[in-house]
């Protein structure tokens, strides 16, 4: 079963550990900028982050990265800059008893959001998981091969939802979430 993973960081991070976090609802909500058609800002909302880590060390590795994201740690940030984003805020909280949270940033390229493209004319989002596009402000193209999703150039709030099936492995992490902020 496919997962939607919280960003490209989380990607990037899990793939050397054997658990991995899963988001239910991800929720991109990007502004282009008035000075040029491909910089900006998005705000990236996940509802429903959960582990399919199997043990004890990959629940460590997933909670791991949780932390180094809500707390900005330099590894974070670090690859977050190396792929043309600058962090400018996190949050994590308990939503109707679901750990969720959201990431602001900034960009250089559209293309370091998802992989959307800009041809000069409309702003494109394709998606070959099996990830459901549920919510856009753009017109969606489904094929069998993949989901389209394309805005024209003049929009300048772009908006998407995905949304992934419940995976069947999941671990809650709202417990290690209440106990962090308890200690800290």
């Amino acid at each position: 079963m496919k997962k939607i993973m919280l960003i490209a960081a989380i990607a990037a991070v899990s793939f050397a550990a054997q658990g991995c976090l899963l988001i239910e609802k991800m929720r991109y909500e990007i502004t282009i900028s008035d000075k040029s058609d491909t910089t900006g800002v998005a705000v990236l909302y996940a509802e429903g982050i959960y582990s399919d880590a199997t043990g004890k060390k990959e629940l460590d590795q997933d909670t791991t990265i949780l932390w180094d994201i809500y707390f900005q740690r330099d590894e974070f940030l670090g690859y977050m800059a190396e792929t043309g984003k600058k962090v400018l805020g996190t949050e994590l909280d308990v939503v109707k008893k679901k750990l969720s949270g959201n990431i602001q940033f900034s960009f250089n390229s559209i293309r370091n959001v998802e992989s959307i493209q800009f041809d000069g004319e409309y702003y494109y989002y394709t998606n070959f998981n099996k990830d459901s596009v549920s919510s856009t402000n753009g017109t969606v193209i489904r094929k069998p091969e993949y989901t389209r999703i394309i805005w024209p150039k003049e929009i300048k709030n772009i908006e998407f939802e995905l949304v992934n099936i419940k995976p069947q492995n999941r671990r809650d992490l709202v417990p290690f979430y209440n106990e962090k902020m308890r200690i800290k």
